[in-house]
């Protein structure tokens, strides 16, 4: 007859680890043992970690040491003509310069030929000298200059008919002011 497993003594604490297989002791006895390892190996890591962090104060505070003084260096003194020129330069290239020539070009029809610009941007003032073949057409230009909205007030300050031209072409100069300045 076989022998049945059946037993009904109370449970000690004894009797349950004679009940425990060896490969479980075995896997047991083999995870504290990682445990440990890794413990020990992560307590020198850190103290690697501080013997490192102190040579890297150490060799921060002698280049510290051997590092010269910064001189104060004064800003050099800048004379009045050359402070207005490179005022001047900076607020010729502070000028709205690309809706100045897109307005222009929008507003000079095929009848007028443009033959110069001489802007002044301290005024905010455009001179240009064109060529037109009518007087009318000279007059409509001046009229779609002021049509842009970037022009507030454009005047003629000469013109001519040129007769050695077979055309007769009048050539004019006119100037328009431009941003909030009133003439």
């Amino acid at each position: 007859m076989r022998a049945s497993g059946i037993n009904l003594a109370p449970t000690s604490l004894w009797r349950m680890v004679w009940r425990i297989a060896p490969l479980t002791w075995l896997l047991g006895a083999a995870g504290v043992a990682l445990c440990a390892g890794a413990a020990w190996q992560a307590q020198a890591l850190v103290s690697q970690l501080d013997s490192t962090r102190a040579a890297l104060e150490r060799a921060d505070a002698r280049l510290l040491a051997k590092r010269p003084a910064l001189a104060v260096v004064a800003a050099p003194a800048v004379g009045q003509a050359q402070a207005d020129a490179v005022n001047a330069a900076v607020l010729r290239l502070n000028a709205p310069w690309r809706e100045l020539l897109d307005a222009l070009e929008a507003a000079t029809p095929r009848t007028i030929a443009l033959l110069a610009l001489n802007p002044d941007p301290q005024k905010r003032l455009i001179k240009a000298q064109a060529e037109a073949r009518t007087p009318a057409d000279m007059v409509a230009f001046a009229e779609s200059l002021k049509r842009q909205g970037v022009f507030h007030a454009v005047r003629f300050t000469r013109h001519a008919t040129v007769e050695k031209d077979p055309n007769q072409p009048i050539q004019f100069q006119l100037e328009a002011r431009w941003g909030d300045q009133v003439p």
